[in-house]
Parts: C-alpha cells; structure tokens; sequence
C-alpha cells in the first residue's frame, strides 16, 4: 500500500452493456417504487453533484422494432472513476478499508457504475435492463434494486446474459 498512493492517479472501472437501437426506447415513468428506488441509490451524493446530474421522468426499455428485433444493437460502457486525492492517500496509507475509501470518493462527487448506466438510460443510450443487471455486485446499499421490480412483467428476466469477458 505504502507504494500504491502516491503513484495512483485516477481508477476507473467499466463494463460494457447493450445500447438501445433509435427510435427503439419504450419510455417508463420514474414515478413511485422507481422514484424512490432512484431517491435510494443517490442518498448519499452530496446536493452539489445530485443537482449537476441530467436526471429525468422517463428511463427507457428496450423495444423491438422492424429494423432492430431486440431493440437493442451494439455496446457502450458504463464507467465508474475515482480521483485520487490527499484524503484518498492518507486512507490507503493509514488504515486501507473499503467502506472508507468509498465515503471520501463518494463525498468528492464519484459516481458508482450503476448511476452512469441510470443516467445513460434518462439518456436514452442504453435500455433500463442493463442497469438491473449492473446491480447484482455493486457497491453500496440498494445495489440489488430492480428498477422494473413493480411491474406485471420484467423485461430483464427473459433476456440472456453474455459474458462479460472478465
């Protein structure tokens, strides 16, 4: 560790994940269990960052089309980065622990891999889906949240995982 701190820059970690055909999004309101599923996932983001995020009132389910059976074509990554910083160093330095390293990077604004996949999909990049299948081991409290949870049927369930290639 004592090597680790100094040098280190930046982490980042991603994951690729399908991406919506266009005109292939079917819109699903953020109202309800979502909303506060949503409310969940970003407690802890200090106000100034929360504010900064391109939220909306619409994510969006992969829907098949003429042109795009799946609704679905190619991949995008989903990113998640941590700057480096003195408090980051003097954590890794003195007492290395997880939970700790993620409240400081959380504090300074970062971003978990599943809240850049909920944004892309407000975005209407990547299906609603591929954020429930992000959350299976994640850090941090609700990971395991399915944003479809309150509906009759759930998208997600019927579609096959690919290796991620890990």
């Amino acid at each position: 560790p004592y090597l680790i701190a100094p040098t280190l820059i930046i982490t980042v970690a991603q994951r690729l994940v399908r991406t919506l055909c266009p005109g292939a999004g079917k819109p699903l309101p953020v109202d309800g269990s979502i909303k506060l599923m949503l409310d969940k996932q970003f407690e802890d983001l200090p106000k100034k960052y929360k504010d900064e995020l391109p939220m909306g009132n619409e994510l969006y389910e992969a829907q098949p089309t003429a042109d795009c059976p799946n609704g679905t074509r190619g991949r995008t990554a989903v990113f998640e980065v941590m700057q480096m910083n003195d408090e980051i160093e003097r954590i890794i330095l003195t007492n290395p622990i997880e939970s700790d390293i993620y409240t400081v990077a959380r504090k300074k604004g970062m971003l978990m891999m599943k809240e850049d996949a909920i944004i892309k999909s407000f975005g209407k990049v990547i299906p609603v889906e591929e954020v429930n299948m992000l959350g299976k081991d994640m850090l941090g409290d609700g990971a395991e949240e399915d944003l479809t949870a309150d509906k009759e049927e759930t998208p997600a369930s019927s579609v096959t995982e690919t290796p991620s290639g890990e």
